[in-house]
């Protein structure tokens, strides 16, 4: 009886054994497919609670492009907070809602932090905003610390048409402070893909879905540089943005047209306060931004013809 029951314990450690070498070879494949992919872009979103039926509290975009270009837009939505990382292989740019901000990330030499964004998207996407905005003393010992551990087949689940594999491990990085993760990961068994995860970092659990996930796609080649025709448009609509509502809370009314912005309305009161050069603040006003105003909405059009929502106004003047 004995021998029989040292027989079985053998053969289920075996059996064990054996389901953790898959569980560690999917992890593998997984990850040498993102690091050797030309791009990589990656839509997800996190929030707190197990099935957690409610909004996501943070959403974020990531497109790579190898040789450390990278971008890395990351939305608090429950703080309204948004930073955004770009690198153009050489330098590490970051703002904080809408404003140059250097921090810790800015720092990092962008080869080694483009390849621990790729080891996060294969692992577990959350570190990626973890290690972006907190500082990276040793970038290559972070390289090393994203390597799963402890990895298992936990069973099957279907998720959608796809009977998705349930893999759980761990990590454990220094983000300053020491973390251990622990992780289960829905595969698509055929395409490799997570389709969702599960991150559990004490009595916390982060529920994390993937919206969209592709990789060696087409990226556009000024997508990276600091200074290109998108960027440039981008600027100008922000500045758009912000004229209309400084014009809107000093007169009380909207601009009919961007020119007003560099214009006192005739009806002003003589003691309102309007800049000396208006509220168009350097350069000439764009002529490519259509712009359009209605009460309580303000609108601007691309010169794509594509409508955008510029600012929510409502009628309150400053007295």
């Amino acid at each position: 009886m004995r021998i029989v029951t040292a027989l079985l314990a053998a053969l289920a450690l075996h059996q064990d054994a054996d389901t953790d070498k898959k569980a560690a070879e999917i992890l593998q494949k997984i990850e040498d497919k993102v690091l050797k992919a030309k791009t990589v872009i990656l839509e997800f979103a996190d929030k707190q609670g197990e099935g957690a039926p409610r909004e996501p509290q943070l959403e974020a975009y990531l497109k790579l492009s190898g040789k450390g270009a990278f971008s890395f837009k990351i939305i608090e939505k429950h703080r309204n907070q948004q930073y955004f990382f770009r690198s153009d292989g050489r330098t590490i740019l970051a703002e904080h809602s809408g404003i140059d901000a250097p921090g810790p990330l800015s720092k990092s030499p962008p080869g080694p932090i483009e390849k621990a964004l790729r080891l996060a998207a294969s692992h577990a996407n959350l570190l990626a905003v973890a290690f972006s905005t907190t500082p990276v003393a040793d970038p290559e010992k972070l390289l090393r610390q994203l390597k799963p551990t402890d990895a298992r087949l936990a069973g099957k689940e279907k998720i959608g048409s796809c009977e998705a594999l349930i893999l759980s491990y761990a990590i454990e990085a220094e983000l300053p402070k020491l973390m251990k993760f622990s992780i289960r990961s829905w595969i698509d068994p055929e395409k490799l893909v997570v389709l969702k995860r599960e991150l559990n970092l004490g009595p916390k659990t982060i529920t994390e879905s993937v919206s969209g996930f592709s990789l060696d796609e087409a990226i556009p080649e000024d997508e990276f540089e600091f200074q290109s025709a998108r960027r440039l448009k981008a600027g100008l609509m922000l500045q758009v943005s912000r004229s209309v509502e400084l014009f809107a809370r000093f007169t009380g009314r909207l601009p009919t047209r961007l020119e007003d912005l560099a214009k006192r309305p005739a009806d002003l009161a003589a003691g309102a306060f309007w800049p000396e050069c208006g509220f168009w603040m350097g350069g000439s006003i764009p002529s490519d931004i259509r712009y359009g105003a209605k009460e309580g909405f303000t609108l601007w059009m691309a010169s794509s013809g594509r409508r955008h929502p510029l600012c929510r106004w409502r009628r309150r003047p400053i007295a």
